[in-house]
């Protein structure tokens, strides 16, 4: 008779597994509270980090991107390449824009994986030496019922 060696099962639980998904949950507010920018004072400590964060978007600012247009009345005056100008910049502003939210939507979504794999090998962790302290006791507890026997010589 071949007997079948059992691997323990080391896989999380399911309110393990609930615990994971509500790491690092997301939700988008349009208003900025007073909260919000107590946490950007913290995060934004110099101006240099809001030019880090810039560098690291790859994104521009007007002033950097060419000519702008402080009022409607300007832009009617002004000449045809003045205007084309214009229309290429704010079709590179609405661009830029777009991959700001990209990259912001990605960053998340990267860290937010980075977290929840930390906490999930946490969790197995904890499962395999819960398992092994179970194993251990089981192991003892039967070593002193092996000791506290009657055995034949001593009837």
């Amino acid at each position: 008779m071949i007997e079948e060696t059992k691997t323990p099962d080391f896989s999380l639980t399911e309110d393990q597994q609930k615990e994971i998904n509500s790491i690092f949950l997301y939700s988008d507010q349009y208003e900025v509270t007073e909260k919000d920018f107590e946490r950007l004072n913290e995060m934004f400590e110099t101006p240099e980090d809001f030019l880090l964060l810039r560098k690291m978007l790859g994104i521009h600012t007007p002033n950097e991107a060419g000519i702008t247009f402080k009022s409607p009345h300007k832009l009617i005056e002004a000449s045809i390449a003045d205007r084309e100008a214009y229309a290429i910049e704010t079709a590179v502003s609405q661009m830029a824009d777009e991959r700001i939210r990209m990259a912001l939507l990605n960053t998340y979504a990267r860290l937010r994986n980075f977290k929840k794999e930390n906490k999930a090998e946490a969790l197995e962790a904890k499962n395999q030496a819960e398992f092994e302290e179970e194993k251990h006791t089981e192991e003892f507890e039967e070593a002193q019922e092996e000791q506290e026997r009657t055995l034949a010589p001593n009837l």
